[in-house]
């Protein structure tokens, strides 16, 4: 762990919960005792209100550790890891030939369409010449 003063802060927050909730996971103490415990722990650690809920937004509830302080760079490095093994993959090649063609068979479709049928045709076209009433 680094030696910041952040550092320190955000360890003594991570105590101070382990002190509050020593028993309680097994269920021993009431509701009313556990704000008796946590006020004794405020008043021992020196913390407030403010510094209790910042201590709860550090935890990481439900895993197996839940005062280990949550990191997001893990979580961005873990999923930039996913991203790079998927490029890297035989995957990738696959679609990108599929892109390729795609664009190649709309360019095909795009140009069976067109073929023959442009501004310059249409501008000097004399309806009345093609549909004469005989």
């Amino acid at each position: 762990m680094k030696n910041t003063s952040k550092d320190r802060y955000e360890h003594k927050l991570q105590q101070f919960l382990k002190d509050v909730n020593v028993g309680q996971e097994h269920g021993i103490w009431s509701f009313d005792d556990w704000l008796k415990r946590k006020d004794e722990m405020m008043k021992k650690y020196g913390f407030t209100d403010e510094d209790f809920y910042k201590a709860c937004r550090l935890t990481r509830s439900g895993t197996d550790n839940p005062y280990k302080k949550f990191d997001n760079k893990v979580a961005r490095l873990k999923k930039k890891k996913e991203l790079h093994n998927k490029l890297n993959s035989g995957k990738q090649d696959h679609y990108d030939e599929v892109g390729e063609q795609e664009i190649k068979d709309e360019d095909d479709f795009l140009g069976d369409i067109t073929d023959g049928f442009y501004v310059s045709d249409w501008i000097d076209y004399d309806y009345e010449q093609d549909h004469k009433k005989e």
